[in-house]
């Protein structure tokens, strides 16, 4: 039976895959630590936000890949409290795009909804601010708009993450569209129906990226025309002092921010996930 639900996509990774992969070893994804921590935030989905959700509107899913993959790009679908999308493509923090790209395919196969969104498994989503939305309308893109990718390739740290996992400089954004506006992907994207189906079809780059910019760029080339309406007040992506924007804690962050946020990225600890849904339980 098809869905006809909103999917909520939760990019996550899968601690029972094998971590033996060279590209593991390389990148120091997923080993250790990254599993332990893909457990704590499912952990605090399921037990904050998901409780709330209107799963007659709303149908999150889990996205994950494998460090192993044959690229297929084939999909099956696990049971679970929320279930579980196992993509057959590779599961790499710089291949998000490709799992993304399965997903998409998923989406035209089996789902009749108007829309998509994709999360990350750190983020937050209000129920409450969620629930109040009665339309997307008809944007291809909706999210936190950052930039243009030049004006990314001249951050310090994009040119030293690089040098940190021994690629060569620009290869990060190679291969996408330079002038392109682009969403940050942590604090969640919302997807046209129109817009899944381009990049089921069109997601797919051989160069390690950014899969935020590289939907756009994907989206952008193929219509040229596209809408991209920005919910920077909405879809909260950072406390200020990751983005050396104010002195805000990650702690000052969940105990402050306002609540009428639809999603806010970057929970790091147990106590964060708790306190914003107390907060929202208690308004």
């Amino acid at each position: 039976m098809a869905i006809s639900q909103i999917p909520i996509f939760i990019k996550t990774t899968d601690p029972a895959d094998s971590a033996e992969s060279d590209f593991v070893k390389n990148h120091e994804i997923y080993s250790g630590s990254k599993s332990e921590q893909s457990i704590e935030r499912k952990t605090g989905i399921e037990s904050t936000w998901f409780k709330e959700l209107d799963t007659s509107k709303f149908y999150p899913i889990y996205m994950v890949g494998s460090v192993n993959s044959t690229n297929t790009a084939s999909y099956e679908v696990i049971d679970g409290i929320i279930p579980l999308l196992k993509c057959d493509a590779l599961d790499d923090y710089h291949f998000v795009h490709r799992k993304v790209q399965v997903a998409c395919k998923w989406f035209v196969e089996e789902c009749t909804a108007s829309h998509a969104i994709i999360i990350d498994d750190d983020t937050f989503v209000n129920w409450k601010t969620l629930h109040s939305i009665s339309s997307f309308g008809d944007n291809d893109i909706i999210g936190h708009r950052v930039g243009n990718v030049i004006d990314m390739a001249n951050e310090d740290w994009l040119k030293g993450k690089e040098e940190k996992f021994g690629l060569e400089i620009g290869t990060l954004l190679r291969d996408v569209d330079p002038l392109v506006l682009y969403p940050q992907g942590g604090a969640g994207i919302i997807l046209s129906k129109n817009s899944v189906s381009t990049l089921a079809e069109h997601l797919y780059f051989e160069k390690p990226g950014y899969d935020d910019i590289q939907i756009a760029s994907v989206i952008a080339k193929h219509k040229p025309s596209y809408t991209f309406s920005n919910w920077a007040s909405l879809m909260i992506p950072y406390p200020m002092s990751v983005t050396n924007a104010g002195l805000e804690t990650h702690e000052e962050y969940a105990e402050n921010r306002p609540l009428s946020f639809l999603t806010l990225h970057d929970m790091r600890t147990a106590s964060m996930w708790t306190t914003v849904y107390n907060r929202l339980k208690a308004e």
